[in-house]
């Protein structure tokens, strides 16, 4: 999985409007932190504290349980992510969700 595509990904989806959840976009920062070559790290770092200075106690907490529970790596939230897409019409509805491999 290449490491920045879900830190990339959230913040470009929060900045349009499509996904404006800070506690999951913290999580799926926090997550990148700590994945990849210096760079990726260092980035994902950059991002993560820009995106701190916009949330508050309470949703850094949310965004800390997040990350504690695995997101967004976590099969259910891999799963949650693909259901969503397709709702939003960003893959298509007959896309088989495959729970038997983990990317």
């Amino acid at each position: 999985m290449p490491t920045n595509s879900i830190a990339i990904g959230t913040q470009f989806m929060q900045k349009s409007g499509r996904f404006n959840n800070l506690p999951k976009a913290y999580a799926a920062l926090k997550s990148s932190t700590s994945l990849g070559n210096d760079y990726d790290k260092k980035y994902s770092a950059r991002l993560l504290e820009r995106l701190i200075k916009k949330m508050t106690p309470t949703a850094i907490e949310e965004g800390e349980e997040l990350h504690d529970n695995g997101y967004p790596f976590a099969e259910e939230y891999r799963l949650e992510a693909l259901k969503h897409l397709i709702e939003v019409g960003d893959i298509p509805k007959d896309t088989q969700l495959d729970t038997s491999t983990s990317h």
